[in-house]
């Protein structure tokens, strides 16, 4: 080796020469990440750009044809003018009309927005008058409770709501907080009961009554003006303080005598029944009322701030409650991220203390010392870098990191194995140093190029998936460049403190050195054969070619699954329950009261085993779909209706029970797949972006009546393919409805409209909302109606009465309702569902813990080609098995991107197309550990699994460019290429079975934390540990066949 410059040589020299630089430089770093560490906001997704946005637009009362008809389309054709939209998808409820829309993932939404918003004035005019302002929001990521509060306590309801509104004050200022929700509230309102008979007596209706009211209930600004140089606001306020206000207001004369709104009405403040009601039940002890907070972050904010803040908060509040007041917390999102950091840091300590103890048995102890050192000084310099790009620390991140975990080691190996071996030849620690980095600095350089450039095109990925993913190239090649740069300056530079030599003597072998200088000699005689022989070469390459083919076709035969995401392990699921439409809530009550004996029934059964309850808790919201928010693709905020009911099933932690999350789930299935009273499905939260269910498919037609036929017969078809579960459709029966049709001749002999008429009719039977009324400094909510009795907020009539109905005509006479028409009884639906402006049922099945996507799909797929569908109607698919595909595709895309570019640096580097060339083919070794591996203990192909696969083809060139580094150097210091081959595959066996080893050491334990993680780590074990075997046979003979002219002329030059 020539002998070095008194001046060390680049940027690894300048740290080198610099001492007091390289501890400063290390010190900043400490620093600047750690303060990042402890400032960067913490989320359990990635706050992703999500390109949808909601319309919602309400008409208190109106059927969903009617809905469909008035509102719905004359929007959708609005808002279908606007560009840059992939879908236009609607649904026509009672009384409600939502449009969802989904842009293209690359436009700017804010702009889109004023877009819609700008289109939706425009329609207003064609919407009813008494329709409400169409509202357009905005869909955000992340957008689920962060934490959860139940308050309960020997309360009434009343007191309960009042308390739970003074914490839900507090709770609001806390900084990074959007919003608390209450659910369950006792809420109050000031009702002014009119008599019928009375009111017609003085030719009162309500309509009229409720103009007189507004007419005295202002507040209303005057304008400004001065006085003595100064400026004052001048406005007049009449709103009504009290109740007794009320009752004097004057409302017509008779006889020149007011008629008070007394006379004709009593006025009183009531509460009403709460049309969501929330219970708890805890440690298996019956379900008591509550009331429940949900507390939701900002968009940015750190979900682990925010979770710690609210329950200090709340912790603090508790204090100034009476004692006899609990508040629970039923959930705390921030768990998972807090797991996954503790998942992250636990690895690296575990993963820092292996690699010591093998690069200890290998290298030597001080070494393994200094390379442990790199790893938690590369974590820290990614986090100050993510920081800086404004991203988060969440799943995906620290996903990334694991995986960056795995690759940034093998840097620092292969420098401070090179160090060790030129001290071993005697040479000082500062020589041994930089004649390292010269050895191995562009090898390592391109190695991580090749890696960065294997990630870096997932950019490139479309739709949601593509947004979710962007965090993870960004954070990888932080990750890899950070480990590059200290691998190459700053450890080497703490090195030369560090590994002192004795007198120039070589240092002694390491423990393992024997070990691997035995195998180098098996590596060279069977490498000296192989390139001896044209017979085993032949064998060896047909070998390889055909593992390769078979660990290939195991997907394609299906004996490898195929998955998007994993079912993981988390510590609560929710049961969604769906009684007849129409059930009264009292009655929706009882129902979901059987459901919940039978939660506290598992605790029983389980106390009697002598085994620790699964059940920690069960939050029971009734009234409301709140709770599959939190499984949802794009949710814009639950649902209300009597028939519906949630029941979050809160677990003890894992280490406690026997069945992860999904198991037990899915045994609760199970149990109630048969409950006769209401339809039940059971929902996970799952890992990964938003998705739509793992099946799903959309039947597209104009018949309502044909499209739900349609659905039942496929629902039927895809209950015979096994593992599907929760098999349902996006159609749910509605109220029976009487549905009258008005005369347009008769109306027009009276003089009205049918709009009139039926505004008229729905003041009568719902009562009019009429402003606010402030009492006791507390503002309610005023609402006019007849005294018709309304128990449980629902008008008892009948059908009789309602014909009977008078409607004041124009001449001062007055018609009933049956005098302008007929009416007709039927039962209705309770949603139209439409997409880009055509009617459609959307059937959606889960799987249960065996099921896959791609496989239900095919046989789902092969069963319709038999059916019979009639004319004018299609089924188009969708689910986990459109988003893998189109996924994958993009995947794919993007490793033929990646491949390009990886060879773009490696004719850069090597100045060779054959080099490159030998390099990329042994790509493919990378898959034939994989796919069997994964086959063999159970683990299906996942996302995170080809992340891994992805990950080991960066591991497998790195390796293939010391070996080609290593042939290149030893040729022009003489050796033949023959003996070039031979020589290199063993003198680089140490290092690349020592990158290896550490690896596998130091993923292993993440791969049994989760069956998230497992995917990932595992791919990468099985596959380093046959590429590793294979690596230094296969490079050397692939060099061989295509260098044999050259090869045979040396050996003829030589003969």
């Amino acid at each position: 080796m020539n002998k070095i410059s008194e001046k060390s040589p680049g940027i690894s020299g300048f740290f080198i020469d610099r001492p007091a630089i390289t501890w400063l430089f290390l010190l900043i770093s400490i620093v600047m990440g750690a303060f990042s560490l402890s400032t960067i906001p913490r989320e359990i997704q990635p706050e992703i750009n999500i390109p949808y946005s909601a319309i919602a637009t309400t008409l208190p009362g109106a059927s969903p044809e009617d809905i469909e008809t008035l509102i719905t389309i004359p929007l959708e054709k609005r808002v279908a003018t606007v560009s840059d939209i992939n879908s236009l998808s609607s649904t026509s409820s009672m009384g409600v009309s939502t449009i969802v829309i989904e842009f293209n993932p690359s436009v700017d939404i804010d702009k889109k927005i004023q877009e819609l918003r700008e289109q939706v004035d425009i329609a207003k005019s064609e919407l009813p008058s008494d329709a409400s302002d169409p509202s357009v929001a905005k869909a955000q990521a992340n957008d689920i409770p962060v934490i959860n509060f139940s308050l309960t306590g020997n309360k009434t309801l009343t007191e309960l709501t009042a308390i739970a509104e003074d914490i839900q004050t507090d709770l609001e200022q806390i900084p990074g907080v959007s919003k608390a929700n209450i659910i369950g509230a006792q809420k109050e309102e000031v009702h002014i009961v009119v008599n019928e008979n009375k009111a017609k007596e003085y030719n009162l209706t309500l309509s009229q009554i409720s103009q007189i009211i507004n007419s005295n209930n202002y507040n209303f600004p005057i304008g400004v003006i001065t006085s003595d140089k100064i400026n004052y606001s001048v406005r007049i306020d009449n709103r009504f303080t009290d109740i007794k206000t009320l009752q004097n207001l004057p409302l017509t004369t008779i006889n020149n005598a007011p008629i008070l709104l007394s006379d004709i009405a009593t006025i009183s403040k009531i509460q009403l029944d709460r049309p969501v009601t929330s219970r708890i039940s805890i440690n298996g002890l019956p379900p008591t009322e509550s009331i429940s907070l949900q507390v939701y972050k900002k968009e940015g904010g750190d979900i682990i701030a925010v979770a710690d803040n609210a329950k200090l908060k709340v912790t603090e509040l508790k204090q100034q409650l009476p004692t006899d007041i609990e508040i629970i917390t039923t959930s705390d999102n921030s768990d998972y991220i807090r797991k996954d950091l503790g998942v992250l840091v636990g690895s690296g300590i575990q993963t820092t203390f292996l690699i010591v103890i093998i690069l200890f048995l290998a290298i030597g102890f001080r070494q393994g010392l200094l390379v442990g050192l790199s790893i938690p000084l590369t974590l820290l310099i990614t986090i100050f870098l993510l920081d800086l790009q404004g991203l988060t620390i969440n799943s995906l991140t620290l996903f990334s990191m694991v995986i960056a975990l795995g690759l940034m080691v093998d840097t620092a190996i292969v420098v401070m194995e090179g160090i060790h071996e030129n001290l071993k030849e005697g040479q000082s620690p500062k020589t041994a140093a930089i004649n390292s980095i010269q050895t191995f600095k562009w090898p390592l350089i391109s190695g991580t190029l090749t890696t960065v450039f294997a990630f870096f095109p997932m950019l490139l990925v479309s739709g949601i998936v593509g947004e979710f993913l962007k965090s993870l190239p960004l954070t990888i090649s932080a990750a890899l460049f950070s480990s590059t740069f200290l691998s190459l300056t700053i450890i080497p530079a703490i090195s030369t403190r560090f590994l002192k030599s004795k007198n120039n003597k070589p240092e002694k072998d390491s423990i393992l050195e024997p070990i691997f200088k035995y195998l180098s000699k098996k590596i060279e005689i069977f490498m000296t054969y192989l390139l001896g022989h044209r017979t085993p070469k032949i064998i060896t390459v047909l070998i390889i070619t055909l593992l390769f083919i078979l660990s290939l076709s195991l997907p394609v035969v299906g004996l490898l699954k195929v998955e998007m995401f994993p079912k993981t392990d988390v510590r609560y699921f929710t049961i969604n329950i769906e009684t007849p439409s129409g059930l009264i809530l009292s009655e929706t009550e009882k129902i979901v009261s059987e459901i919940e004996k039978i939660l506290i029934n598992e605790n029983q059964i389980a106390l009697r085993n002598n085994e620790t309850p699964y059940i920690e808790s069960f939050l029971t919201i009734i009234g409301s779909n709140q709770g599959e928010t939190l499984t949802e693709l794009v949710n814009f905020g639950g649902s209300q209706d009597s028939n519906l009911a949630n029941i979050n099933v809160n677990l003890v932690p894992a280490d406690q029970r026997q069945l992860r999350s999904f198991e037990l789930s899915a045994n609760m299935r199970e149990k109630l797949k048969n409950f006769p009273q209401a339809k039940i499905t059971i929902s996970e939260l799952s890992e990964g972006p938003p998705s739509d269910a793992p099946i799903s498919l959309s039947i597209v037609g104009d018949n309502i009546d044909t499209l739900r036929k349609i659905s039942g017969e496929v629902q039927a078809l895809i209950a015979g393919i096994p593992e599907t579960e929760n098999i349902r459709d996006t159609t749910k029966t509605g109220l029976n409805e009487f549905t009258f049709q008005l005369d347009p001749d008769r109306l027009t002999q009276f003089g009205l409209s049918s709009i009139q008429v039926s505004a008229q009719i729905r003041n009568i039977i719902q009562g009019i909302q009429d402003g606010t009324v402030k009492i006791d400094d507390e503002d309610f909510d005023l609402r006019i109606k007849y005294d018709i009795e309304q128990p449980k907020q629902i008008t008892r009539l009948t059908i009789d009465q309602i014909r009977n109905f008078e409607i004041p005509t124009p001449f001062g006479t007055s018609v009933t309702l049956g005098q302008l028409g007929t009416y007709t009884l039927a039962e209705s639906i309770a949603t139209i569902s439409r997409e880009d402006q055509e009617r459609l049922i959307r059937v959606r099945s889960d799987l249960g813990p065996m099921g896959n996507a791609i496989q239900a799909a095919s046989e789902i797929e092969q069963k319709l080609q038999t059916y019979n569908l009639p004319s004018g109607y299609r089924i188009e698919f969708g689910g986990d098995n459109e988003a893998v595909a189109e996924s994958f595709r993009d995947l794919f895309r993007s490793m033929i991107i990646g491949i390009m570019l990886i060879a773009a640096t490696l004719v850069l580097i090597f100045n060779s197309l054959k080099q490159p060339f030998i390099i990329l083919l042994a790509i493919p070794l990378a898959l034939i550990g994989v796919f069997p591996g994964l086959m063999l203990i159970g683990l299906n192909l996942s996302f995170p699994a080809f992340l891994g696969i992805v990950a080991l083809s960066g591991v497998v060139i790195n390796d293939s460019i010391i070996i080609i580094d290593r042939i290149n150097t030893v040729k022009a210091q003489g050796l033949s290429t023959k003996a070039a081959l031979i020589e290199s595959s063993a003198a680089r066996l140490q290092p690349i079975m020592i990158t290896s080893i550490t690896t596998i050491v130091g993923i292993l334990p993440l791969a049994l934390t989760d069956e998230f993680w497992a995917g990932l780590g595992f791919s990468l074990i099985f596959g380093l540990t046959i590429s590793t075997l294979l690596i230094v046979i296969v490079i050397p003979l692939l060099y061989y066949f295509f260098d044999r002219k050259n090869i045979k002329r040396e050996e003829a030059q030589q003969n």
